[in-house]
């Protein structure tokens, strides 16, 4: 089977696109953009790549969002990417984790380290209930990585992929990173908040089966 070209890809989708007069009037000018990667790269310098990639999802992501919101989502988000590149031999990721994050000790992993002091900055925004969902999100995902760097792929008609999965798919935390507490005030969203993380978890962990 020939392998599709990206550009090929790219024409399929806009076409497709084209039949329902999809238009994107949401979409936010390129020159903002830039604070993102701005804000972002002085904690992460030593990945220019990932800074860039997190920060262009974010600003076509979430254009909905105040900036100083985008710019947090970005940094939790790049955070959690920059892990795939460190090597093997560097990454022990649940080493002494919650015993160094529950009594206050200093993180010894060096991208958590950055993403647990930095992880305020984008829960300040948030009301208790989605907070709680980024801060298991983060852990979340420090846990699917690290199964996924075993290799193993789960015994025989076993619900391990789906496990996995679920974990790494993230779809509570990009439903919570939706409603700031300025604009969607707990105590009247919550119901909403909370339906629309069931929705996504579930529907990605749907998609990623099929």
């Amino acid at each position: 089977m020939d392998k599709i070209s990206v550009q090929d890809l790219a024409n399929i989708l806009v076409d497709f696109l084209k039949r329902f007069n999809y238009n994107d009037t949401a979409r936010l000018p390129s020159e903002e953009l830039k604070p993102l990667y701005d804000f972002v790269l002085p904690y992460i310098p030593y990945n220019e790549k990932i800074v860039r990639e997190l920060a262009e999802y974010a600003h076509c992501t979430f254009p909905f969002l105040p900036l100083e919101v985008r710019q947090a989502v970005a940094l939790y988000d790049t955070f959690q990417m920059s892990v795939d590149d460190l090597p093997v031999e560097q990454y022990d990721s649940l080493h002494d984790l919650c015993v160094q994050l529950s009594s206050g000790e200093t993180v010894k992993h060096p991208v958590w380290n950055g993403f647990f002091n930095s992880l305020p900055i984008l829960l300040q925004y948030y009301g208790p209930y989605a907070q709680t969902t980024l801060f298991r999100g983060a852990l979340e995902f420090i846990q699917a990585t690290c199964l996924e760097r075993t290799l193993f792929r789960g015994f025989p008609g076993s619900s391990y992929p789906s496990y996995v999965r679920r974990m790494s798919g993230q779809g509570p935390v990009q439903a919570a990173v939706c409603f700031p507490e300025a604009e969607f005030p707990q105590e009247q969203y919550l119901p909403l908040i909370a339906s629309l993380e069931a929705e996504l978890e579930y529907c990605r962990l749907e998609n990623m089966t099929v």
